[in-house]
């Protein structure tokens, strides 16, 4: 007898969360997720470089961090993502597509994640800093799949 296994296609293997702070960070935005999201990746930004704050990366968005402020970005949301090398650190370099937000939202959205020191914007690319160099590579892996599998 022929038994088909059903095999799901992944970039990489996500490891499942285990470390108690990142376990902590995500229940601090327990509250904030959809019903069928799941956290798949934690970052905690660097605060010796005057960054602080969570980078999530979950099965639907990226969410952005700062006491007192959570902010997502969809996938669907993201028109490109690139990763570049700072002196010590990552910073996430993200653009939106602008057919696909209401501008209304968008403009608040920069606004409030700039004021909070969340992201920097510059026209229509955001900076998220501050990504430690060990988390930097496999965060930008799983952003870039979500992205593909969001134009699905």
């Amino acid at each position: 007898m022929d038994k088909e296994k059903k095999s799901e296609k992944k970039p990489f293997l996500v490891p499942e969360i285990t470390d108690k702070e990142e376990l902590a960070e995500v229940e601090k935005i327990a509250s904030s997720l959809d019903g069928d999201e799941k956290v798949l990746f934690v970052v905690k930004r660097m605060p010796e470089l005057s960054v602080s704050g969570t980078i999530f990366a979950t099965n639907k968005r990226i969410i952005v961090t700062s006491p007192g402020m959570v902010y997502g970005f969809s996938y669907e949301q993201l028109a490109d993502v690139k990763l570049t090398m700072e002196s010590y650190s990552y910073t996430l370099v993200i653009r939106i597509h602008d057919e696909t937000s209401d501008q209304t939202t968008l403009a608040q959205t920069k606004k409030m994640t700039e004021v909070h020191g969340t992201v920097e914007w510059k026209e229509d690319r955001g900076f998220i800093k501050g990504i430690p160099k060990d988390k930097g590579e496999p965060f930008f892996k799983l952003v870039q799949y979500g992205i593909k599998e969001s134009k699905k």
